[in-house]
């Protein structure tokens, strides 16, 4: 199942872009990632002594009704991309646009439909606080970032209260 959710925290945007990005230029190194060529910081990022990373958990809280969730910021510039990979043992996850690039470039969700057997791919639209939430399993990816302007997002797993 895939949810969207627009204009989430869209207060937060400009200081959450500001610290991300300030983050990576900073020369902090990326935490290991399948994300090619892209940059990703620790998966505490929620932990961040940050009041815009503090009111955007809190909003996502409210959202998601999970209180036990972990996330990482990414950022993505022209020629970065992310393999077809999913999210397993987690209750939920999603992917928060604090920036989707221009051209704007959403997580595209390959999806099976049941009653058929065939497969399709969703890709949702997204702006600055937009957040896609999707249910565990689901097969997806970044296509190759073409854009001018870094790609920023804020990943989320909602985790089960028995996995760390």
């Amino acid at each position: 199942m895939i949810s969207k959710y627009e204009n989430v925290g869209l207060e937060l945007i400009d200081s959450l872009r500001e610290y991300i990005l300030g983050l990576w230029k900073s020369g902090v190194p990326s935490y290991p990632s399948m994300n090619v060529d892209g940059w990703k910081t620790d998966e505490q990022f929620f932990e961040a002594d940050h009041l815009a990373v503090k009111a955007l958990k809190h909003d996502l809280y409210q959202l998601v009704g999970y209180v036990n969730f972990s996330g990482w910021a990414m950022v993505n510039t022209q020629g970065c991309q992310h393999p077809r990979h999913q999210h397993t043992n987690v209750l939920l996850s999603g992917v928060y646009y604090v920036d989707p690039g221009d051209p704007p470039t959403p997580t595209e969700f390959d999806l099976e439909e049941f009653d058929t057997g065939r497969a399709r791919v969703l890709s949702p639209l997204a702006s600055p606080g937009t957040l896609i939430t999707f249910s565990e399993g689901v097969w997806h990816y970044v296509p190759v970032y073409r854009g001018t302007r870094p790609r920023i997002t804020i990943v989320l797993n909602a985790k089960r209260q028995d996995n760390p």
